[in-house]
């Protein structure tokens, strides 16, 4: 019997869709769970996702039938403070593969009247938290098999009320143009403190996502997720988080302080080209006493071309292995072919094998 790569993961796609949609409607509170929608905008979408076209309306902000209730009520929380949110015990975990981003948008007044029209910017995001190294599975997610996503308001939040938004990707469906499926909510908060900070990138909702901007293969090879934007605010002055450093580089520039910027990075270089060829040479040139900051540089390249011609050997001895019911090989495939041990990458069509 023939099939394609596409009907398979069309028919994976639909049982995962029917095994499990979830909602969240609670919220922890030093240590007790609330009530169902306690501080949470109530809205009628229940357990279903919303996706395609449907982000592109305003109820994308709160979801459906999300309504302004002057009668709600406000969770008062300090700027640096945390907030768990939490599943509905109905639908108690996460059960599609896909990150989780939070967002916050100050209202003009009291949240409870506040449609959420506003400006938003990103407090928190997720992604992958196993070791995807050999690729991807469902339970590399971080979001998976969760029911708690705890996040702390960024300490230079001004005052004010806030719509805080959790949304959460099921990228099951996501090879299909617009088949991402987002479950999301609101909660309204009150924030205290004397923070000042400017909180950014800003963005509006709906806006943000496009119908198929959340296209992605969930099926195929892959070993990091391209996060959509905006990025997460720093809690400064609205820029985005900087990029994480490996601890080497730190630890080099500290041995050479008076070198130039140039000379810095050469000996961010070496740091790391010892910890491959020998535990000596780099712990040796940064301690020793540099008269200039000339010869600093000279050494730190020269060494830094001596490990570029050396670099590349472990990866030339190094091989990878695929993991039981993923990717192989196939046409356009360019991931690893070797089975784990125990399978055989068995060739389902022209554009697909797998390990079985």
């Amino acid at each position: 019997m023939k099939f394609s790569i596409l009907s398979a993961a069309v028919a994976i796609s639909l049982f995962e869709s029917a095994s499990a949609h979830y909602l969240f409607n609670r919220v922890v509170v030093d240590g007790v769970m609330q009530p169902a929608w306690r501080y949470w905008r109530e809205h009628t979408n229940t357990f279903m996702p919303t996706k395609g076209e449907e982000m592109t309306l305003d109820s994308f902000r709160c979801n459906k039938g999300a309504t302004l209730n002057p009668n709600s009520e406000v969770l008062t929380v300090a700027a640096g403070g945390k907030i768990v949110m939490r599943l509905s015990t109905s639908t108690p975990v996460v059960t599609h593969p896909g990150p989780v981003h939070i967002f916050m948008s100050k209202a003009p007044g009291d949240v409870r009247q506040y449609d959420g029209s506003g400006d938003w910017f990103k407090i928190y995001q997720d992604d992958i938290c196993g070791n995807a190294a050999d690729g991807v599975v469902d339970s590399d997610w971080c979001s998976w098999q969760k029911s708690d996503f705890p996040v702390t308001v960024p300490a230079a939040t001004p005052p004010g009320d806030y719509l805080v938004r959790i949304e959460q990707f099921g990228l099951h469906g996501a090879h299909v143009s617009g088949g991402a499926e987002v479950f999301f909510g609101c909660l309204q908060v009150r924030v205290t403190g004397n923070g000042n900070g400017t909180p950014g990138p800003l963005v509006k909702i709906p806006g943000m996502y496009k119908a198929d901007s959340l296209n992605f293969n969930k099926y195929g090879f892959f070993t990091s997720y391209p996060q959509p934007a905006p990025a997460v605010w720093d809690g400064a002055a609205g820029t985005s988080n900087p990029a994480t450093t490996r601890s080497t580089t730190s630890v080099a520039t500290t041995a050479i302080s008076t070198t130039t910027r140039t000379t810095t990075r050469a000996a961010a270089t070496t740091a790391i080209i010892t910890t491959v060829r020998t535990t000596t040479r780099a712990v040796t040139t940064p301690s020793a006493t540099i008269p200039t900051t000339t010869r600093a540089a000279t050494t730190a390249s020269a060494i830094a071309r001596t490990t570029t011609r050396t670099a590349a050997a472990p990866s030339r001895s190094c091989t990878r292995t695929v993991r039981k019911y993923r990717r192989c090989g196939g046409n356009g495939y360019k991931g690893p072919t070797t089975c784990a041990a125990g399978l055989k990458c068995v060739r389902l069509n022209a554009n697909y094998s797998r390990c079985l």
